[in-house]
């Protein structure tokens, strides 16, 4: 039989759950284009995201954007470890292991919260469910909660920005890796000990893989647009693929 300790849990895990949503849906792409007096959605790539933001608005608005995600994700995990601690009790696996009831809720609760955050990004109920690709929250989500695998997504990203000149890729890249990666280091941090972790980190990167779908086409078509060239730089680049 459920006890009141468990109905509890559920009810704040529901809460979190649909706090972390809406807190996603609030584009601050979006927001800082109406300031400037521009639909986001309507400039450039059409992508309600920082790097969008970056070539249509500039540094300013692009870092404001660049606050605005990590925020997102930084508040929808602290919520979550603040509500989640309910059961105090703990129980018994195999071989006597004891496991603490507290820190297997807590883990349950910021991995929901984290996909509904990210989830929220990407389809924001205030947008008509047409948002961002959820890289940035991603990232933030899983600092949050494994950092060791979040810093080195960070190092993926960067390495093929670097080489590259390609955000998509990046990106792209750095979600492919942070299951991997998650595997890797739970042989080494005691935290990633569980498959939901690894489970967490392909949802996460599934919604990144997709997201960046046209851009992977692009990609391999060489009509992808690069970080830092200019408007004219990349028609001309296309003008010369065309002949």
């Amino acid at each position: 039989m459920i006890n009141t300790e468990t109905i509890t849990f559920i009810v704040r895990l529901v809460f979190i759950a649909i706090v972390a949503y809406l807190l996603g849906s609030v584009n601050t792409s979006i927001i800082v284009g109406k300031f400037y007096g521009v639909d986001i959605k309507k400039e450039g790539s059409g992508n309600a995201g920082l790097t969008n933001t970056l070539r249509v608005l500039g540094k300013r608005a692009a870092l404001v954007v660049l606050v605005g995600d990590i925020l997102k994700g930084v508040i929808a995990i602290l919520l979550a470890r603040v509500l989640a601690p309910v059961l105090r009790t703990d129980f018994t696996m195999g071989e006597g292991t004891i496991i603490p009831v507290e820190k297997v809720y807590i883990e349950l609760a910021m991995q929901v919260a984290g996909i509904a955050v990210v989830l929220g990004h990407i389809f924001p109920i205030f947008y008509g469910f047409k948002g961002g690709k959820g890289v940035l929250t991603s990232i933030t989500v899983i600092l949050m909660t494994q950092w060791q695998v979040g810093l080195a997504c960070i190092g993926i990203f960067l390495l093929a920005v670097l080489l590259t000149r390609y955000v998509s890729l990046g990106s792209t890249l750095a979600a492919i890796a942070c299951p991997l990666f998650m595997v890797g280091f739970s042989k080494w941090v005691e935290s990633i000990n569980e498959f939901s972790w690894i489970w967490f980190s392909c949802i996460l990167a599934v919604f990144v893989v997709v997201g960046h779908r046209g851009n992977i086409v692009r990609l391999f078509n060489n009509t992808e647009r690069k970080l830092g060239e200019s408007k004219e730089k990349y028609e001309e680049r296309m003008a010369k693929l065309a002949k």
